[in-house]
């Protein structure tokens, strides 16, 4: 924290009850720490997020707070919040464009099947296959904007209007029920990783590669 901001007679008054510790934060946060947290605010090197919680996590009282700035840029920390057996409650503050979700490429799922298919087991095996990492809608406007040159923007549809929406590109209204089921268990984390009893497996291909791939198929 810059000492001009420490200075400020905004916070003068609560000074007094903020312990500044300067240094590595997985150094810092290892020793001497508060028996309870009510709030956690990440907002720094995402890479660390995952590492920075296990720091901490034993001292975060039922019902606490975990904030993360960008948290889609630290998949380790995204999946550990979303699974529930850890007792969290992930839900996205920046919008339906900010919030990451798995997507996997077609070639990736062909590929993990196959193999799956080639190997010797028994009895019932449940796979969750994603790709190397989670992507937001806004991320994938970005690599389509890069792979067709071309500006391309994220625009978040009202929910109300989905029927009609997807009856303009092609899906009949009596049919899109099942799709916005999908889509609303995606969005309120109905459907995610990290079921117990599933084997995770991840694809190779990024989202980028993916989209020149079609791209190019399309052109």
């Amino acid at each position: 924290m810059a000492t001009n901001t420490l200075n400020s007679p905004l916070i003068a008054d609560l000074i007094d009850l903020v312990e500044i510790r300067e240094g590595d934060a997985l150094e810092t946060l290892a020793i001497d720490l508060p028996e309870t947290f009510d709030l956690l605010l990440l907002d720094g090197a995402k890479s660390l997020y995952a590492d920075i919680l296990h720091c901490v996590e034993t001292h975060l009282r039922p019902g606490s707070l975990v904030l993360a700035d960008d948290a889609r840029y630290c998949a380790e920390f995204v999946s550990h919040m979303r699974t529930d057996v850890n007792g969290y409650v992930s839900v996205p503050l920046a919008g339906d464009l900010e919030d990451p979700i798995p997507l996997v490429a077609a070639e990736d799922i062909g590929r993990i099947g196959a193999e799956t298919l080639l190997q010797i087991w028994q009895g019932n095996r449940f796979i969750e296959i994603s790709g190397p990492t989670y992507y937001s809608p806004n991320d994938v406007a970005a690599a389509l904007e890069k792979a067709l040159d071309r500006p391309v923007i994220g625009v978040a549809v009202p929910r109300e209007t989905w029927v009609d929406t997807l009856a303009q590109h092609g899906m009949p209204a009596d049919r899109s029920g099942a799709y916005i089921e999908m889509t609303d268990s995606f969005n309120s984390r109905w459907i995610d990783f990290g079921v117990p009893g599933t084997e995770h497996v991840k694809g190779t291909i990024d989202l980028v590669t993916a989209v020149k791939s079609l791209t190019r198929r399309a052109s």
